[in-house]
């Protein structure tokens, strides 16, 4: 079974080594996913904030990623997005 690649950024600065070889990208950091362009999955920062977990599956085709803001929908009382500065590949 064919595994994609993936990476997991606790630094900007890994950035510019893991995004042009990697398929997926999990960060700890805010990604600028202009500056980051080869792969097909990026789930950073601002996505877990906004989004809560993510549970990610591979079945042989394109992964599939559920979240825990998609299963429970927006509620008053769930957290709102805030403004992150997106890290940029040197």
């Amino acid at each position: 079974v064919d595994r994609p690649s993936g990476a997991i950024v606790t630094h900007p600065a890994a950035l510019a080594e893991d995004c042009p070889r990697v398929e997926i990208v999990l960060g700890s950091v805010a990604i600028d996913r202009r500056a980051c362009r080869g792969p097909k999955l990026i789930i950073d920062q601002r996505d877990r904030y906004r989004r809560g977990a993510h549970a990610i599956w591979f079945d042989g085709g394109p992964a599939t990623v559920k979240t825990v803001a998609g299963y429970r929908g927006r509620r008053p009382w769930t957290s709102q997005y805030r403004r992150y500065k997106a890290a940029r590949v040197p």
